[in-house]
């Protein structure tokens, strides 16, 4: 006996795109199921300055731990891929691009930190 199609059908990733302040918390949730399914967390949730929070990985010396770099430089940009993902709709990312966005300096924190600043309500949760 197979079952309907309808059971048998799912999304292979939970994200949606971040409209605003709207759909900020459900948005961030989804993000969250995400990156920890991928255990990249750290590098958009973390925080490099809160003693109290996830701590961001640090980078690691590329001369003295090329390898250990190179998996660094390879997770930040799978969180950093996932991220922008989620940020295509015209007025989240010209909002983004307003306040200087660049992928190649800044990290996945530092985007998801804006993303709280101008569309979260209170903060992280």
């Amino acid at each position: 006996m197979s079952l309907p199609p309808t059971i048998c059908t799912f999304e292979s990733s939970a994200l949606i795109e971040l409209k605003g302040p709207q759909n900020f918390h459900q948005w961030k949730q989804l993000l969250r199921v995400e990156l920890e399914a991928e255990d990249l967390t750290a590098y958009v949730f973390g925080s490099p300055h809160d003693r109290n929070s996830i701590k961001v990985p640090p980078e690691p010396n590329k001369d003295v731990q090329p390898e250990e770099h190179k998996a660094w430089r390879l997770a930040r940009a799978r969180a950093m891929k996932i991220l922008c993902s989620t940020l295509k709709d015209k007025e989240v990312f010209g909002r983004l691009l307003r306040e200087y966005l660049d992928v190649e300096t800044q990290g996945p924190d530092w985007v998801f930190q804006m993303c709280i600043n101008f569309f979260g309500s209170g903060g992280c949760s």
